[in-house]
C-alpha cells in the first residue's frame, strides 16, 4: 500500500528557501538508502516560512514513520517547529490508474470505481 510521510516545518520568515535548499544532499542520500522513496521539497506558497518534505513510499508493509523520516524530523526540529505524519493513500485518481474513464479508484474497495465522474 503506498502512503506518504510528510515532514511540515515552520521555520523563520526568511528561512524557508535556504533550508529547501539545503536539504537537497539530504533528499539524494534518503532516495539511494531507501529503496521505494521518493522525495520531494516544498515551500509555502502562502506561507513562505513553510517548508514541507514527503516521503513517498510504495511498500508492501504497513504505513509507518520511515527512520529516515524519524532523523530528518529531528533535524529539522533545531529549525523551527515540525510536525512528522503518515498518510496512507485511499484513493488514486483516474489519471494514474490509466482507465481514462474519470472515474475514481479507491484501494480499499479493490479498485473498483466508487465515485461520480471527476
Amino acid at each position: 500500500m503506498p502512503w506518504l510521510e510528510s515532514i511540515h516545518l515552520l521555520t523563520g520568515p526568511s528561512g524557508a528557501a535556504d533550508v529547501a535548499r539545503d536539504l537537497a544532499a539530504t533528499v539524494t542520500q534518503i532516495e539511494k538508502e531507501c529503496v521505494g522513496c521518493q522525495v520531494t521539497v516544498h515551500t509555502g506558497q502562502d506561507y513562505p516560512a513553510d517548508v514541507l518534505v514527503c516521503l513517498h513510499w510504495q511498500g508492501t508493509g504497513p504505513p509507518e514513520k520511515s527512520s529516515a523520516g524519524l532523523l530528518l524530523a529531528d533535524h529539522l526540529r533545531d529549525l523551527g517547529l515540525v510536525d512528522h505524519s503518515v498518510w496512507p493513500q485511499v484513493l488514486l485518481a483516474a489519471a494514474a490508474t490509466g482507465n481514462g474513464d474519470g472515474r475514481r479508484r479507491s484501494r480499499q474497495d479493490g479498485g473498483r470505481a466508487t465515485t461520480s465522474r471527476a
